[in-house]
């Protein structure tokens, strides 16, 4: 038999509903005939229905998140409908891996008329189907899992910190059987999304401190930053907490006096109504100013600063202060234990020591 395997070409129709966080993107237009897998269905290259999502934020509770479709399929034996994430990764939402040279009665049917929702706290199977034509009934349906995608797990831990913005896409391919359309579909992100970008979080480890750094964009109705810490990237502790600026683009710094070793940091990145989700974990492996080589003090400083030298690897190597734009204000030798510098000349501001061996040191200038 020839299969006609059909997707929409998508015309773009955005609503936002529920809260200020509720969106839903839809779209609706004409079908278009696509080449089907005639061995084994696959997410095919020409098959993906694209809705651009401009919203910002990240899901932080995947039970938010619904997939809307009017899917039609009059008997396929093997079908496979996926949800393509901007980023690539994909979740199968449903797969009918029957296909064995024949329907062989397991005919997976669905009426275009009927909308299928699929959800990440749905149990409901979508039925096998009979050759009859009786279609699958407009219902809630749980994401099929598969072995084809083993490294998503299921539609929670796919959707789980994903960024909203950019094109998500259902990509389909069936047997070489009847025919298959996708009417429409939509993708509803509920009260998920934070109205934030997070656009960086890094961190640099300092003599006898760690100091986190994030950057955000498109910022509303922001609460705070909770900074969490862990050894074994198991169990975090919150050991901080940087209050937002709430809109716009701000830059963020946390000082963390940690001890030595390695420490994985991450935002708990909070909105006004409670809602919440995580930055990616960070990585830095510190060392106490005894270990890093020299001590400096005061600090802040004025004037004049003292390097205790208690490496004495470091003896006959130098030095570099470098201001926050990464420029190398001026380089001075380590040739004894005790150095004095007088910088009352340069301005106020935070300036680094960069040593030989690659540590770094930060210190505030004052007028």
């Amino acid at each position: 038999m020839k299969s006609n395997l059909s997707i929409i070409t998508l015309m773009a129709a955005m609503a936002v509903c529920g809260n200020a966080f509720g969106q839903t993107y839809s779209y609706t237009g004409a079908p278009v005939s696509i080449v089907p897998d005639a061995n084994c269905p696959g997410l095919g290259a020409n098959s993906n229905a694209a809705i651009n999502v401009t919203g910002t934020g990240t899901i932080n509770n995947a039970a938010n998140v619904f997939i809307n479709t009017k899917l039609y399929i009059s008997c396929s034996a093997a079908f496979r409908l996926v949800l393509v994430a901007p980023n690539g990764d994909s979740c199968i939402l449903l797969n009918m891996p029957y296909r064995t040279g024949a329907c062989m009665g397991n005919c997976a049917e669905a009426d275009s008329n009927n909308t299928l929702s699929f959800n990440s706290t749905f149990t409901n199977s979508f039925p096998d189907g009979s050759a009859d034509g009786t279609p699958a009934p407009t219902g809630n349906y749980a994401p099929t899992a598969s072995i084809y995608h083993p490294e998503i797990g299921n539609l929670n831990t796919f959707l789980a910190g994903k960024s909203i913005n950019g094109n998500w896409r259902l990509a389909a391919s069936g047997d070489a059987g009847s025919p298959a359309s996708i009417a429409s579909w939509a993708i509803v992100f509920g009260s998920t999304a934070l109205p934030l970008d997070l656009l960086g979080f890094s961190g640099q480890a300092y003599a006898g401190y760690n100091e986190l750094q994030w950057a955000t964009a498109s910022e509303r109705n922001t609460a705070s930053f909770d900074i969490q810490r862990s050894a074994d990237g198991v169990d975090y502790l919150t050991i901080g907490k940087v209050r937002a600026y709430g809109s716009g683009s701000n830059n963020y710094r946390f000082q963390d006096n940690a001890s030595s070793g390695v420490n994985l940091y991450r935002l708990r990145m909070i909105d006004n109504s409670g809602e919440y989700t995580y930055s990616k974990t960070v990585k830095i492996s510190g060392k106490t100013a005894m270990e890093a080589g020299i001590k400096f003090a005061p600090n802040p400083v004025k004037d004049v600063f003292n390097i205790t030298v208690t490496n004495k690897a470091l003896l006959n190597t130098e030095g570099k202060i470098i201001n926050s734009l990464g420029q190398i204000i001026y380089t001075f030798k380590i040739d004894q234990d005790n150095i004095q510098h007088n910088i009352a000349h340069l301005p106020a501001g935070i300036y680094f020591i960069r040593l030989n061996e690659g540590n770094h040191f930060r210190f505030v200038k004052e007028n």
